[in-house]
């Protein structure tokens, strides 16, 4: 009889920090998500780009990103249920810069250069030849 029994209202959500992705641009389509929760917790999902929300049971990682802009919210629920939301992160996957594209400007650019050269050359030759004519 005259036992005390105690209860703990939890009626706090969890805060929830997304460490990457970062508001950057990236260069690579498959990205690390990274994320602390400030309690232990239960569920965590993530929402990508406005979608449906996606099951995880930590970090993680987003792989074949899509070239262009995108956003991520991580959500995550603690032990009595409180849902928690992190910021919305926005970043960019960006085209990566490739060694065949820098070997095509490369050439373009040679060759526009030698046509350049070609008609300078010819231009200042058939001067020449009509100004020793005169």
């Amino acid at each position: 009889m005259g036992e005390t029994v105690t209860f703990i209202y939890d009626l706090t959500s969890p805060r929830v920090s997304v460490l990457s992705p970062e508001q950057n641009a990236y260069s690579t389509s498959d990205l690390g998500l990274s994320f602390n929760v400030n309690e232990e917790f239960n569920q965590t999902k993530y929402s990508l780009d406005g979608g449906k929300n996606v099951t995880i049971s930590g970090n993680t990682t987003l792989t074949n990103m899509p070239y262009g802009q995108h956003n991520i919210k991580v959500y995550a629920w603690d032990q009595a249920g409180n849902v928690g939301a992190s910021e919305t992160v926005n970043f960019n996957v960006a085209v990566p810069f490739s060694t065949l594209t820098l070997v095509i400007i490369v050439i373009v650019s040679a060759f526009a250069i030698g046509a350049g050269l070609l008609v300078y050359f010819e231009g200042r030759k058939r001067q020449r030849t009509s100004s020793a004519a005169k």
